[in-house]
């Protein structure tokens, strides 16, 4: 399950006085409901399932070397704080990289879509301190129609507005999270750019086929809202 800003719900079953009640997590575990179990309701408790250390991100962000070296600047796009994608953890390996590229202007981007901007504690859990403190971060905004530029249509006819910042950039890369989507397939990927990055215009021609037949969380195929959001991401595009 997942709230409104996509965060996901745990479940657990607390034994009390009160009888059999289940605690529903919300806004990254932040807060929580208590309801009560009543018979003929199955409660689902997750299990932890292994993943791998962040640190093997460190080898992938290697192959980037001879992609970056030399450039001048990079966007880097990255999911907010509605999403578990641990940015934090994972951008130090990359600025090993871009350092050693001797890149010598980086760009954090928040896509933020349509989202609302949060408090600066959730800026903080999503990219660390030091990030916030040190490197220079655009919060994106798709309603500032003096940060997005155009860039191209879509076979769609949707006119794509995106973040100048990752417009002018010479090397453009993003970093999310994949999980089903109930109106684009899948997260992650272009959806990066569109919605991520993309004018509120654009992101309401897109999002205006979310009645279409063919929608459906987790495919693809005769969808047209993921066809134009990977049409949008190679008007940027992502290198």
């Amino acid at each position: 399950m997942e709230d409104k800003g996509g965060d996901k719900m745990e479940k657990r079953k607390n034994q009390n006085n009160r009888g059999d009640r289940v605690k529903v997590y919300y806004n990254s575990g932040r807060n929580f409901l208590e309801v009560p179990v009543h018979e003929g309701i199955e409660v689902i408790d997750y299990k932890p399932y292994p993943v791998k250390p962040v640190s093997v991100v460190e080898n992938a962000f290697k192959e980037l070397f001879p992609l970056v070296k030399g450039k001048n600047s990079v966007a880097i796009i990255v999911d907010d704080h509605t999403r578990p994608t641990p940015i934090k953890d994972i951008l130090p390996y990359l600025f090993n990289v871009l350092e050693v590229a001797r890149v010598k202007e980086r760009r954090i981007i928040v896509a933020f879509g349509t989202h609302n901007h949060p408090e600066e504690e959730y800026l903080v859990e999503k990219l660390g301190s030091d990030v916030i403190n040190n490197e220079i971060v655009i919060l994106h905004d798709a309603f500032d129609k003096t940060l997005n530029v155009y860039v191209g249509t879509t076979s769609l006819g949707n006119r794509v507005y995106l973040n100048k910042w990752a417009v002018n950039a010479d090397f453009k890369m993003g970093i999310g999270s994949v999980f089903s989507s109930e109106i684009a397939g899948f997260t992650g990927g272009p959806k990066i750019v569109l919605p991520g990055i993309a004018a509120d215009e654009t992101i309401e021609f897109n999002h205006a086929y979310f009645n279409h037949s063919d929608i459906k969380a987790g495919f693809y195929e005769g969808n047209p809202i993921p066809r134009d959001m990977a049409e949008a991401a190679r008007l940027l595009p992502i290198d």
